[in-house]
């Protein structure tokens, strides 16, 4: 077979699936169109969204039925945030409570509490970055009196890094020993 004859055999086949492919397309449209009941309306038709969806509790589900996203009331009256992995375990809490404020706490795939940020109302906020124990690694906080403190821990919870203002507001930088207590501070003010 030349060259020629296999370029007219491939040309030939392409107009067939062409042609073939117009046809079960617009078999597909037809039945589509007229599978539709009658008086329901088209997916194109707009619908308009409700101003207002009220609930005393939503959830997202997957197809199984477990939940993923819940937004409900909180213990304490507040609303409240949670989102699931697919193995029912919470990974996000945004929540509100007249002690802390506004609150969010992530987890990781195994449900363990990792990061804590709160707005208490008498104090500034709260940032603390947890390891897999649970205690304390870092933590973020802002005063009352408009300032705000960086702490460092040790694997037994012991403040061992103080970078927070002094007496004056000057930058000061504390050291403490493994049992947290202070040895050095460094800072502007003598």
């Amino acid at each position: 077979m030349s060259l020629e004859q296999r370029f007219d055999r491939l040309e030939s086949a392409n107009r067939q699936w062409r042609v073939a492919t117009f046809i079960l397309g617009a078999l597909v449209a037809v039945l589509v169109f007229t599978a539709r009941p009658q008086g329901s309306p088209s997916a194109t038709a707009g619908t308009a969204a409700p101003e207002l969806i009220r609930a005393r509790r939503f959830e997202v589900v997957n197809e199984k039925g477990d939940t993923l996203v819940a937004i409900a009331p909180g213990a304490g009256g507040a609303g409240e945030l949670s989102i699931y992995n697919a193995q029912k375990i919470q990974l996000v809490n945004l929540s509100g409570s007249e002690i802390f404020g506004g609150g969010l706490f992530l987890s990781d795939s195994k449900g363990r509490l990792k990061v804590v940020m709160t707005a208490p109302k008498d104090t500034g906020g709260l940032i603390r970055d947890l390891n897999g124990e649970g205690k304390p690694v870092v933590e973020l906080t802002a005063s009352g009196d408009g300032g705000g403190d960086v702490r460092v821990f040790n694997n037994r919870e012991k403040e061992i890094v103080t970078l927070k203002p002094d007496k004056t507001n000057a930058g000061q930088l504390g050291v403490n020993d493994a049992e947290g207590k202070e040895k050095r501070a460094f800072g502007v003010t003598p």
